[in-house]
């Protein structure tokens, strides 16, 4: 006697593609509601100019406004998954920027309009803060980390990179008996 109180194959699968389906299309919804519903303006700026908006951006988050060029180019990063948000970004601080001093050129502010541009984002509704939060965080790791820069060191944290040997004294004590134990045998062995 063969009992099937389940539901067939086909009823499975069915419902399988309709649940990725479903996971699909919310893991799309930001970018597409950001993107093209909330800045539609987003989609016609050239790289250039959301390159320059971004850098103006990055001087104001990190410590060392020198590096913010280069902070900005691993926005585009496909690993650190911001590179989807850039141009929303960029619209948002030009848009900002219009109402602020009827210019659209955020990157031409003095520095303490553009800070108050970017906290007026921070502080805004849901979209803009998960916008602006996730930025100042990515930028503020980007730099801290030393992912920035070509040998991945921080000299504002005093961070030096990857490891490189620079001799025994960098990594012995100049008088290691202060620190060590006494042995209680010449060789190490008890007697």
């Amino acid at each position: 006697m063969d009992n099937h109180s389940g539901i067939s194959r086909r009823a499975a699968v069915g419902r399988l593609g309709a649940i990725a389906l479903g996971v699909t299309a919310t893991g799309c919804a930001p970018q597409l509601i950001v993107g093209r519903a909330l800045y539609p303006e987003s989609i016609s700026l050239d790289p250039d100019t959301v390159t320059r908006m971004l850098a103006a951006f990055v001087a104001v988050v990190i410590p060392e406004p020198a590096a913010a060029g280069a902070v900005v180019h691993r926005f585009a990063d496909p690993v650190l998954r911001f590179t989807d948000y850039r141009s929303a970004l960029a619209a948002d601080l030009m848009r900002r920027a219009q109402q602020c001093a009827d210019t659209d050129r955020f990157d031409r502010l003095p520095a303490a309009q553009r800070a108050a541009i970017v906290q007026e984002g921070l502080d805004g509704g849901a979209v803009s803060a998960k916008l602006y939060g996730g930025a100042v965080f990515l930028a503020r790791i980007v730099f801290y980390c030393g992912l920035w820069n070509e040998r991945g060191a921080c000299d504002f944290i005093g961070f030096e990179g990857a490891y490189a040997f620079s001799g025994y004294e960098a990594v012995t004590w100049p008088e290691p008996e202060r620190f060590l134990p006494v042995a209680i045998t010449a060789d190490g062995n008890p007697a």
